[in-house]
């Protein structure tokens, strides 16, 4: 049986987690006898009551464990943290506002034959779709990721999609150095840079129906103009998406 780690990270989530822990026990149910899931919740210094009801979460949904930061981390911080705990042959990484249905995973696990190291979600993926996301928000994310496909040359679609699968031998060398939001695009590229073989997963990306989003928006726009005008003066070595450099 394949064993899974489930990384949420959660930042005043108390609105979004009833709705999560639903999806996650049909998740869990989909799963049946082929994939062991446990869930690793990362509380990134909620001020609301969200670790107090992962603490109470059901029979359902265990094993289950949670993590938190006093302070908070930001995204990059929730991710390390996750890295560094998790237990699985496999580790996956999603959004706990299920913008992206977690039911994703059922399939994407089936994509992880031998060969593939990073599996991740692509909502601009051509066969993929976007539902309800406002038109600013839409434009910011196909505007940088178009960029981060010719910076860098490669043939992935999206780089900012928190919906991932990883072979979990790979996390050490690809963990984020950023805190920002920055940081889902920086794993996924330090998984190119670094030869891992990546696919993508078309899905559909919807609006957030509970909670508010912890985006900075003017913030992470810088974050990732100061990276890429990084790669400018120190151009990224070439790298294939979709086959491990020989």
């Amino acid at each position: 049986m394949k064993t899974l780690t489930l990384i949420i990270p959660c930042y005043n989530e108390e609105e979004a987690l009833p709705p999560l822990f639903e999806r996650l026990r049909a998740l869990k149910t989909a799963f049946a006898d082929e994939v062991a899931i446990d869930f690793l919740f990362v509380d990134d210094g909620s001020r609301d009551r969200t670790p107090q009801m992962i603490e109470a979460i059901d029979d359902a949904l265990k094993p289950a464990r949670l993590i938190r930061h006093e302070k908070n981390q930001s995204l990059g911080g929730a991710i390390r943290t996750g890295f560094q705990n998790a237990t699985g042959d496999y580790v996956a990484l999603m959004d706990a506002d299920c913008t992206y249905d977690p039911m994703y995973l059922v399939e994407m696990m089936k994509r992880m034959t031998p060969g593939i190291d990073v599996l991740t979600g692509s909502e601009f993926h051509p066969e993929g779709r976007i539902e309800g996301v406002t038109p600013f928000r839409l434009f910011l994310s196909r505007g940088m990721s178009q960029m981060y496909r010719i910076l860098f040359r490669s043939r992935l679609y999206s780089f900012s999609c928190l919906m991932r699968v990883f072979r979990r031998e790979v996390l050490a060398d690809i963990s984020p150095r950023t805190n920002g939001f920055l940081s889902c695009t920086e794993v996924l590229l330090n998984a190119q840079r670094l030869g891992y073989t990546i696919e993508e997963f078309p899905l559909v990306l919807t609006q957030r129906q509970h909670g508010e989003s912890k985006m900075p928006v003017v913030r992470t726009i810088v974050d990732h103009l100061k990276f890429m005008s990084k790669a400018l003066i120190h151009p990224p070595k070439r790298a294939v998406a979709n086959g491990r450099h020989s």
